[in-house]
């Protein structure tokens, strides 16, 4: 007559089928987490090259790179200008960096060329 209750091997295959669920939950968790840590950077980023552009286009920014600090992270972003098939447009191309010298974000953006 048997006993009321599991065996060891049903034991077995039901933990062996909850740890399977539990990592999977664990590694969906780590791909969001890395996700939502990207765009994030990427706003921000996103953010500084905006901001970057409009001062070159008001003329408050005359520097060709530079840093600034938010979101508690230091971002380098520099600043290139071409000329383009209309001689009073000029292009301008801002790329954001982070601390780790990784490309997040560049930009592309348009302003009156100065006569020289």
């Amino acid at each position: 007559m048997r006993d009321k209750g599991f065996t060891l091997m049903e034991v077995l295959i039901a933990l062996l089928i909850v740890s399977l669920a539990y990592f999977s939950c664990l590694f969906t968790l780590n791909q969001l987490t890395k996700s939502l840590t990207h765009v994030k950077e990427k706003t921000v980023a996103q953010i500084i090259a905006s901001n970057v552009l409009t001062q070159v286009r008001l003329q408050i920014e005359t520097n060709l790179q530079g840093s600034m600090n938010m979101s508690n992270q230091t971002w380098h972003w520099e600043l290139h200008e071409n000329k383009t098939n209309d001689k009073y447009v000029n292009e301008l191309f801002v790329m954001v960096k982070n601390d780790h010298n990784t490309k997040i974000y560049k930009m592309k953006g348009y302003r009156y060329a100065q006569s020289k």
